[in-house]
């Protein structure tokens, strides 16, 4: 009787962290999404900004302004995303760590990390470790030829 109150509550606080997993999986994900558009339009905006109609910037505003800013923001970003990426790897050891120790029987654990398979090394890091740096990278590339086509004089 009392191995089965402890798995209960085992249980019980393994939907706990379950839930606090999923949770903030997806408010990182649709975070990320938002953040990435709201950066990118940041960054393009005097070439956007046509798509409005009798919108112009103001001529005191220097249209370097918008990259640059882009680019910080990218960073802050990348420091909000691997930081999130951070506590949900940590709720996501968790949870294993309480299936294995508990659920010995139940825990399944992959063929590729016992036997040392190799993998393309993309594939061993966490999606949410890399979809942001690759995003960022992205965002430093369109801030790059921002930067590039207003000091050339191409946006004039």
């Amino acid at each position: 009787m009392k191995k089965e109150k402890q798995n209960i509550n085992t249980i019980e606080l393994l939907n706990i962290y379950y839930d606090e997993w999923k949770y903030r999986l997806d408010r990182f994900r649709k975070q990320m999404a938002q953040s990435f558009i709201v950066i990118f339009f940041v960054i393009t905006l005097p070439i956007s900004i046509s798509f409005f109609n009798n919108v112009k910037i103001p001529n005191a505003i220097p249209l370097l302004l918008f990259p640059i800013s882009g680019l910080c923001l990218s960073f802050v970003f990348l420091f909000y995303c691997l930081s999130e990426s951070s506590r949900i790897a940590t709720l996501r050891n968790k949870i294993t760590l309480i299936i294995s120790d508990n659920f010995p029987d139940k825990y399944l654990k992959y063929p590729h990390s016992q036997n040392g398979s190799k993998h393309f090394s993309l594939f061993k890091i966490s999606m949410t470790i890399w979809v942001p740096i690759g995003l960022t990278i992205v965002e430093i590339i369109i801030s790059a030829i921002m930067i590039y086509l207003i000091t050339n004089s191409a946006l004039a």
